[in-house]
């Protein structure tokens, strides 16, 4: 039972996203401000919404959103944790944390809530906690790609290369086209001075930002690669 709820509980977290990559931003909010006028009682409704406003970056309007979810429904543990990975993104961390807390004490199997969590632990360089939080979400889910992507980060914090790159395989075999842990394996290549291994995982991680239409993101790791050429030539 606590795994079938678990699953529909990370469904609802993702299904906005999913509806988001489908359609248009214009017609997937038209069908769903109809959605929410016939049924003004729905949580569900008001999250599939924010969802939506939180991808495309809206972040006041996804934070309205998941506030009214959790009007309707004071007990559900996926508006905390979609409202807690909205703070988690303003790197409003405190709140974040507050959300994830009462998720999981709400739901002690939401994986999702746990792996946000820990990027959380790592970004207040927390990393055993941080671990702890991963590795226990990986026991609950382990065919969640985030969470194989935050421990990957953490490793590579800790310069633990093999681990990291391990963690890394892991998430492109769940889901190859997730650019982050192609972007991970860019940045190990680089702290081991291997260019070749770089490119070709940093131009990976730029294809698929450029297929999502995700230009801050190419950028950055556009910026990356540039610098790593300039430097590793160098040497």
């Amino acid at each position: 039972m606590f795994v079938e709820e678990n699953q529909r509980e990370n469904v609802l977290l993702n299904r906005g996203i999913i509806h988001s990559h489908q359609y248009q931003m214009i017609s997937a909010l038209d069908r769903l401000d109809k959605k929410i006028e016939s049924a003004t009682d729905s949580a569900e409704n008001f999250l599939e919404r924010g969802n939506l406003y939180f991808l495309h970056n809206f972040w006041k309007h996804a934070e309205n959103d998941y506030n009214q979810a959790l009007k309707i429904a004071p007990q559900s543990p996926v508006a905390y944790c979609s409202r807690g990975l909205l703070y988690l993104k303003q790197n409003r961390f405190t709140l974040a944390t507050i959300d994830f807390n009462k998720a999981i004490a709400i739901n002690p199997y939401l994986a999702l809530a746990y792996s946000h969590r820990g990027i959380i632990y790592i970004q207040r360089n927390k990393l055993d906690n941080a671990l702890t939080d991963l590795n226990y979400a990986i026991q609950i889910d382990p065919n969640l790609t985030i969470t194989y992507i935050y421990r990957g980060d953490l490793y590579l914090k800790q310069n633990q290369f093999k681990l990291a790159l391990a963690d890394c395989d892991l998430a492109i075999k769940l889901n190859p086209f997730d650019p982050l842990p192609y972007q991970n394996r860019g940045l190990i290549a680089i702290k081991l001075k291997n260019l070749a291994k770089a490119e070709r995982n940093l131009n990976r991680a730029m294809q698929i930002f450029t297929q999502q239409d995700n230009v801050p993101a190419y950028q950055e790791v556009r910026r990356i690669l540039l610098q790593a050429q300039r430097q590793l030539n160098f040497n």
